[in-house]
């Protein structure tokens, strides 16, 4: 496949204030398919990597509808009637079932490891596929695609050809019932399994921690995943600020644009970028990590600033990892108690066989150098 070159933006500015920042998510008196279409202009690269066809590449309302739409059934089956039992024990079992079938001591790469535990949990959770189905090789063919293809997708470099249909292979093979399964796996796992990893490597050798988490195991609601016991940060806690500091998205972009003739969305067909005059990039990481926000420890990773008593307004209104506004992530009231059950799972059998070694720093898509897992059957 030869270079997709992709015209560069007449300009680019960034917002850094809370006010810019909010006010460019959500803008007033702007036209759903206005902000729609300015979202998808600077999403043009998944197009090349992952064939996606969804909300966050169209700008048309129908493909909204139909993705969020689509998109809530599947939380739902994953969490039936609100309940998390299901989706408890279900990552509990895989990630037991993935330390049975591993030789005496084994030691893992900690965030391909992530990756694949992650990735089969969404796929049992939310798509219904049967555990037995997820062969490992397909788990780790996809996993690793998604990481690779969406790394290449902001450069210049070709594109493996034979990844992205062998990744379409399984599945298409796994989730029959939906046209483009990517449209809707990555939207969950390519986030979700970054944040249970940091937030796993945040709390692994802390005991108080841990046992909080393993509390949400016994007790998986949503007050319990809220509930601060005795000084020591609830795992909603936990999870918020490990989004303020490591947002699984550092930066939200959106395209100001002019209106298309019938030529003009053949053009932009080809040259995605063409007509656009400006491409404004909402800093995430810099407002959650704004010392004037969350004072001179900005920098410090500390649960305990999300507790109610102690979160301000101005605080909350600056929590901005799931966007704002109309098109604001579908599953934000849903993915963080999902990322503090898959992290319990995994902490849970931390001092029974399970260690984390560490590595130099918090990685994200990449940066895990010198983390790995090790397992010794007891």
């Amino acid at each position: 496949m030869r270079a997709f070159r992709q015209p560069p933006a007449s300009r680019t500015t960034s917002a850094t204030s809370l006010r810019d920042v909010r006010e460019l998510l959500a803008p007033k008196d702007v036209p759903l398919a206005n902000q729609l279409r300015s979202r998808s202009l600077p999403n043009m690269r998944l197009i090349r990597a992952f064939h996606l066809t969804n909300t966050f590449v169209s700008s048309d309302v129908n493909v909204h509808s139909h993705f969020t739409s689509t998109a809530r059934k599947l939380l739902l089956t994953a969490t039936p009637g609100g309940n998390w039992r299901f989706f408890t024990e279900s990552a509990t079992n895989i990630f037991d079932d993935t330390l049975s079938s591993s030789p005496i001591t084994s030691v893992f790469a900690f965030d391909s490891s992530m990756q694949h535990f992650v990735l089969k949990i969404i796929l049992h959770t939310l798509f219904g596929v049967p555990t037995t189905d997820l062969d490992d090789r397909g788990i780790a063919l996809v996993a690793q695609g998604v990481n690779t293809l969406w790394k290449l997708s902001k450069t210049q470099e070709e594109l493996p050809l034979d990844l992205l249909p062998s990744m379409n292979e399984y599945l298409r093979a796994w989730v029959p019932a939906i046209e483009n399964p990517l449209d809707f796996v990555i939207p969950t796992f390519e986030t979700l399994w970054r944040v249970v990893a940091i937030t796993v490597a945040m709390i692994h050798n802390d005991r108080r921690a841990i046992q909080v988490f393993r509390d949400l195991l016994d007790n998986p609601t949503k007050g319990q995943f809220d509930n601060f016991p005795a000084g020591t940060p609830s795992v909603g806690a936990v999870v918020a600020e490990v989004m303020r500091l490591h947002p699984p998205t550092k930066s939200i972009s959106r395209a100001s644009t002019t209106s298309f003739s019938t030529f003009g969305e053949c053009l932009r067909t080809i040259f995605p970028l063409l007509r656009t005059s400006t491409v404004h990039v909402a800093s995430i990481r810099a407002i959650q990590r704004d010392p004037e926000i969350w004072g001179p420890d900005a920098e410090d990773f500390s649960p305990m600033r999300h507790h109610p008593d102690t979160l301000t307004s101005e605080q909350s209104r600056a929590l901005l990892g799931f966007g704002f506004g109309k098109l604001q992530c579908v599953a934000s009231s849903w993915a963080p108690m999902a990322v503090g059950l898959i992290a319990a799972s995994v902490v849970d059998k931390i001092g029974s066989g399970l260690e984390i070694i560490e590595g130099e720093g918090i990685g994200g898509r990449e940066g895990w150098d010198g983390w790995s897992i090790l397992f010794k059957s007891v």
